[in-house]
């Protein structure tokens, strides 16, 4: 049987025994997180240059419901998401001077990163890593023991970390005709691969920039290799590393985490005391 080269990217129980219990308590831990107000700092490669993010996080997984403020490098700049809104409520901090309802999915909001608010906290991530544990657990049990390693504990700014590498030996690009109705999105979830990367390989100005029948360059998997530092005390990944074509491509640290703490309902509304909205 041939496995699918994505099915080789992620880790199953079947490892040995320490890698299978950090991935297990990762699982879990991420199931149960609720709640945060987290620093986050991103590292993310577009259009061949290091884009550096820096921002802090109010988060609640449900219902949906997240505030940004950008320190770095759109300054002040704030963003409230609820669930239900189609748009999210943009303080841009500057010219137009008020505030906007923009499009998290749209040209202003996805210009400069990776990912949309949408995949604020872990479960897009995670997703990915469960996703494929599970088509591993079912096609090809006990075969991937190649392909991730346990490097250790590693300690970082006084912070100790479980290290994980995930890695797919088989990554290459291949062909793919778009079908009716789809965009570099759905291509990208469907798939489960990083759609800034396909937006970038095949030159194209944004995600919905493709019509039927075009062909489009796409990997065969989400990345080449995945670093994983899971928190020992709190069992979440808080420093995830994401390499393409042999170099880092994205990284994402989650900085000063308070998980599943009371967050009143109103630090939810563009009308709170501390936002400038």
């Amino acid at each position: 049987m041939r496995i699918n080269p994505l099915l080789l990217l992620l880790p199953i129980t079947a490892l040995s025994q320490t890698a299978s219990e950090q991935i297990d308590s990762m699982l879990l831990a991420v199931e149960q997180f609720k709640t945060a107000k987290y620093e986050l700092h991103t590292q993310e490669l577009i259009n061949d240059e290091w884009v550096d993010n820096i921002s802090s996080v109010t988060y609640r997984k449900t219902p949906l419901a997240i505030y940004i403020n950008y320190q770095k490098p759109h300054e002040g700049v704030e963003v409230l998401l609820k669930k239900g809104d189609e748009k999210a409520l943009v303080n841009p901090n500057g010219f137009p001077y008020v505030n906007l309802r923009l499009d998290p999915y749209g040209y202003l909001m996805r210009a400069d990163q990776h990912h949309t608010v949408f995949e604020s906290g872990f479960d897009y991530f995670i997703s990915l890593i469960k996703n494929v544990k599970d088509r591993i657990e079912k096609e090809a049990p006990g075969k991937t023991d190649n392909y991730l390693s346990y490097l250790g504990k590693e300690k970082k700014e006084e912070k100790t970390y479980h290290h994980i590498q995930i890695e797919n030996p088989d990554f290459k690009h291949q062909k793919h005709i778009v079908k009716e109705g789809e965009d570099l999105v759905t291509i990208a979830r469907k798939n489960h691969l990083n759609e800034r990367y396909i937006l970038e390989k095949n030159k194209l100005n944004f995600y919905d920039d493709v019509a039927a029948g075009e062909e489009i360059t796409i990997p065969n998997s989400f990345a080449q290799k995945v670093e994983l530092w899971i928190d020992v005390e709190t069992h979440l990944p808080l420093i995830q590393k994401i390499y393409i074509n042999n170099a880092l491509y994205e990284q994402y640290e989650f900085k000063k985490m308070q998980s599943n703490i009371l967050i009143p309902e109103p630090e939810f509304t563009a009308d709170f005391e501390e936002y400038g909205f």
